[in-house]
């Protein structure tokens, strides 16, 4: 009998075509046992792992946390292109290089230093490497399996820089790969886009019944060439010229020494040579001297998993060491700046759920703690010889105790959590400051469903993010407009937020195997003591200038302001039969509490989808529109030299078309098995999108239309 292709098959492996924020879906057992089920044909329910440190329903998790699955990620070149798809997740003001990409997370990201956490598997990334010259996630599409998102202070279990949220990545392992049954097995795979993109990939992976264990090798080359940029370009700009080598491996050995006990050995190598500008968000470069510049980004991860027959016990250890390095040369004849930028980190965490109850109420305990040591470095060198100014060689030392109880009566869910953190910085020289602090954060949280699949949610959150060694240690002539002054006396900038909202996840709707997943919150709170650099002219003329006729004058890094947030984030997906229905919503606003003013400037942006299934040709496709409103800003007026400058104060909208086909009934053997081909129109009507915050002469108008296709294929 010819397998039905139903749309909660269509939504695990499709999630792209239309979704705003990729949410994966969830089944019960007996759904995952037999999909025709009339009640499994459509289910939306989105499972989340991150927000709370264990598997929780999106409906019940008082805050807003997305999820996009494998295939999700596959619709755009680049990581932040999807995840800015999820409301108040923005993109942009770049020139949309892999190794520089503009990114903010409810109102924070590139520019904003430490006060979003980028991790993947647990190993914590740092986008910029302190360099502000490029912003990367240095991962790899291919071998992820999900990336959650997690926004605000709700994210507080994972320390010191959730002010804007979280971004978690998993890696694939061999099972992800095998077909049941399959003890052995590979696949090729390769992308081609029409604006100069190109990939080819090879993974190996087994799982022997002979031996409790299981084996993934991947490997991939990317080359990304000049990006066309939408409607033409601007002033005679059509390119933003481009010229990357990206190589990525990845590892993955897993060990059932028993049936209580795994052990996985993951080992990640990301590679990234090019040419390029001096900064790669902004900067255009010369092709014939170009900067040199090597990316790399190295993990090694070890996990240890124990879950005995016992409800108390679900406990997970894991240690991880990681290196990561920008280096740049630009030299001619009579100049030469060769910089690194390094980070090497290592860590510990132990994590153990227990389940129990006590009387009528039934508890999901979290404990957990970590540790996290980062060393950087940074190192320029010009033909005057080494420059050694700034807070480098730093260290950072975090040790975390976090614990989470989920207490369920009924139809109500308390969650009262928190996170107990202390952190050192240091500069380590000769005369290098150091800073010590210590912080609890508290959250609590009511879901109460109040329907069958309808829910009230309240929280309240707080989070945190230490300052950076630079902001307290940097000193001297670190660039021609400042002498910096070190500041040991900082406070940690704390977010106190509250949120409220419902959500309606139903499934089976009228016993028709309809299906509505909505959920819509509502944040305001406070930022308090953000940290700012600041001119400190009352001090006097520094001791030296870098440029004899450019006056210099002194600057430290302050305690300056506390910022009011608040914002709306909704999420709607509808399924009936074969089609599903998808928008989403995200408004945000951030002002300095003591002058009124917007701190940033955002555009409200809607989203809506919708996605076919047609089941005889196994082929499922679908559009997807995205459209920014006017932003909202204290002014449009921009003066520079007594020039006017106008910011954006426009409307923008565009169109993605993406399938995805994986044959079963063709009658040839070879493409009926394990056979992918995903395609797709990306911005459609190449129309530019230019955020808002942005002159509006900007040149980083965003990708022109690009076609793509990208083909996998298992044996």
């Amino acid at each position: 009998m010819k397998k039905k292709f139903t749309l909660s098959t269509l939504s695990m492996s499709l999630s792209f075509a239309v979704l705003p924020c990729s949410l994966a879906y969830a089944q019960n057992e007996e759904c995952q046992q037999d999909r025709s089920l009339k009640q499994c044909k459509n289910t939306l329910d989105t499972i989340i792992v991150s927000a709370n440190r264990s598997a929780t329903d999106s409906a019940k998790f008082v805050g807003q946390a997305s999820k996009f699955e494998s295939d999700s990620l596959l619709s755009q070149s680049r990581l932040i292109d999807v995840l800015g798809e999820s409301p108040n997740v923005d993109f942009g003001r770049d020139m949309s290089r892999q190794i520089g990409q503009n990114f903010k997370v409810r109102g924070f990201g590139y520019g904003d230093i430490d006060r979003v956490i980028i991790q993947q598997d647990d190993v914590p990334r740092d986008p910029t490497l302190y360099s502000n010259h490029i912003s990367s996630f240095r991962s790899d599409s291919d071998i992820l399996k999900n990336i959650e998102t997690v926004k605000g202070a709700s994210s507080i279990l994972h320390g010191s820089g959730a002010i804007g949220g979280i971004i978690s990545m998993t890696t694939k392992d061999a099972s992800d790969y095998l077909r049941p049954g399959q003890q052995y097995g590979a696949s090729i795979g390769g992308r081609l886009e029409s604006n100069n993109m190109k990939s080819g990939m090879v993974q190996l992976y087994a799982r022997p019944n002979a031996a409790p264990v299981d084996i993934l090798f991947h490997a991939k080359r990317a080359l990304h060439g000049n990006v066309k940029i939408a409607d033409g370009g601007q002033d005679g700009i059509t390119h933003n010229k481009n010229d990357e080598h990206i190589n990525s491996y990845f590892a993955k050995f897993g060990w059932d020494m028993n049936t209580n006990h795994r052990l996985t050995l993951s080992a990640f190598n990301y590679t990234d040579k090019l040419n390029t500008g001096w900064q790669t968000l902004y900067h255009d470069y010369d092709e014939d001297n170009p900067v040199r510049g090597k990316l790399s980004q190295k993990d090694y991860v070890l996990t240890h998993q124990y879950n005995p027959s016992n409800p108390w016990i679900n406990l997970t250890l894991r240690a991880f060491y990681s290196e990561a390095e920008y280096h740049r040369i630009a030299k001619s004849t009579t100049s030469l700046s060769d910089y690194t930028n390094s980070d090497k980190r290592y860590g510990f965490s132990a994590k153990n759920i227990a389940k129990f109850q006590t009387g009528h109420l039934d508890h999901e305990l979290v404990l957990g703690a970590d540790y996290k040591n980062k060393k950087m470095d940074a190192t320029f060198i010009t033909l005057a010889g080494k420059n050694d100014t700034g807070a480098f060689p730093n260290t950072s030392h975090d040790i975390g105790l976090y614990f989470q109880d989920n207490i369920q009566f009924n139809r109500l869910i308390l969650t009262l959590g928190g996170r107990y953190d202390i952190f050192k910085r240091k500069v380590e020289k000769a005369g290098g400051q150091s800073y010590e602090e210590k912080r609890f954060s508290p959250r609590v949280a009511l879901s109460y469903e109040v329907l069958d699949g309808i829910n009230l949610l309240a929280g309240y959150s707080e989070t945190f993010r230490a300052p950076t060694p630079d902001e307290t240690s940097s000193q001297g002539l670190l660039n021609p407009h400042y002498y910096y002054l070190p500041n040991p006396d900082l406070k940690p900038e704390t977010a106190k937020e509250y949120e409220t909202g419902f959500s309606v996840s139903k499934n089976n709707l009228f016993n028709l195997g309809y299906a509505i997943y909505f959920k819509a919150t509502y944040f305001n709170g406070k930022i308090k003591d953000m940290i700012s650099l600041q001119a400190r002219p009352e001090l006097g003329e520094p001791p030296e200038r870098m440029y004899p006729n450019y006056p210099a004058q002194y600057a430290q890094y302050l305690n300056v302001s506390n910022v009011k947030r608040t914002g709306v984030e909704a999420e709607l997906k509808y399924a009936i039969g074969d089609l599903l229905l998808s928008s989403s919503y995200g408004h945000l606003k951030l002002k300095n509490t003591a002058t009124g003013k917007r701190v940033s400037t955002f555009a409200d942006r809607i989203t809506a989808g919708i996605a076919y299934s047609y089941n005889p040709w196994d082929l499922t496709a679908g559009f997807k529109v995205k459209h920014w409103f006017k932003p909202k800003a204290d002014t449009f007026d921009y003066y520079s030299r007594d020039k006017h400058y106008s910011y954006v104060n426009g409307t923008f909208t565009q169109v993605d078309f993406n399938g995805i086909w994986q044959p079963k009934s063709t009658g040839f053997g070879f493409i009926d098995q394990d056979l992918k081909v995903m395609f797709g129109v990306n911005n459609l009507l190449n129309k530019k999108y230019k955020p808002a915050g942005t002159l509006d002469t900007t040149a980083t108008g965003g990708p022109g239309r690009n076609y793509y296709v990208q083909v996998e294929k298992r044996f």
